[in-house]
């Protein structure tokens, strides 16, 4: 394992003389925003290991030395040409926040893109400042939900209603937001509270037409036909289904907002994977 220094200093992971960004970069081009780079790394995060014991411990090095490498592999895919001084604005704020959610990988890798797309020309008009606050509001399994519009700009999504039997035109929602496409994370409870979360910021827009249908705006299985043999519409229809109660799905549309789409972008791919 590396000494405590090394946790002070990005300079050792970044060396001039070798022009490591993008690999075609002279050493005059890369000292000042690499020498940036540095001061914000031991001004927001190196210091806190001269400086706090707690913070030595072998699971905090670790952490700090997995931000550091999902750093430099984010800054080697700057294009040379692409490469500028950080934007003070994002990065800062960043480095300084950034130390608290170490331990969580998702969010730690989402500040590292952060932080790379400050150096990034080319991210200028994209990288908004505003998305150093939306992380820190973020738990995993909202970057792990906003992941699947990497390449879906559209996924569907349900309510399931209770209505009388003789009528749809007079229902009540009986599970809101129910969402079957994240495979990883099977709670659709906590999904559909993540939904809204990301809703709230402004990231993706739900929207219900039960007379509408949205199936051939949808790739791959995504499909409604699912939802009816989905866990929580058989066991809600078995609990609440009667002689004069009928209890059904009302379709629904997730779309990602143009405001997402720079998030995911910015922060949730590769520059390979940018959603187009």
């Amino acid at each position: 394992m590396k000494g405590g220094n090394n946790f002070m200093d990005l300079t050792v992971l970044f060396p001039v003389a070798s022009g490591a960004i993008g690999g075609a970069i002279s050493s005059g081009a890369i000292n000042g925003p690499i020498q940036t780079l540095n001061d914000c790394w031991y001004n927001y995060i190196g210091h806190y290991f001269s400086e706090s014991a707690k913070l030595r411990k072998i699971q905090e090095e670790h952490n700090v030395e997995k931000f550091k490498e999902e750093l430099k592999s984010d800054l080697q895919q700057i294009k040379p040409e692409n490469l500028q001084s950080p934007r003070r604005s994002i990065m800062n704020r960043t480095m300084e926040v950034s130390i608290h959610y170490l331990d969580e990988e998702e969010i730690r890798k989402i500040f590292s893109r952060l932080i790379a797309a400050s150096m990034d020309s080319s991210k200028n008009k994209t990288a908004h400042n505003a998305f150093v606050e939306i992380t820190k509001q973020m738990s995993p399994l909202d970057a792990q939900n906003l992941k699947l519009f990497s390449n879906n700009k559209c996924l569907p999504i349900v309510r399931i209603v209770s209505h009388p039997s003789h009528t749809e035109l007079e229902y009540s929602i009986l599970e809101d937001n129910v969402f079957l496409e994240n495979h990883q994370y099977s709670d659709f409870r906590h999904i559909a509270s993540s939904l809204t979360n990301l809703e709230r910021m402004g990231l993706i827009k739900i929207t219900y037409n039960s007379w509408e249908d949205y199936s051939s705006r949808f790739a791959g299985t995504a499909t409604y036909e699912k939802f009816g043999y989905s866990e929580p519409f058989i066991s809600i229809r078995n609990a609440k289904a009667s002689k004069n109660t009928e209890v059904s799905i009302d379709r629904g549309i997730i779309e990602i907002t143009p405001f997402g789409e720079d998030f995911i972008n910015v922060c949730l791919t590769s520059p390979q994977q940018t959603l187009a």
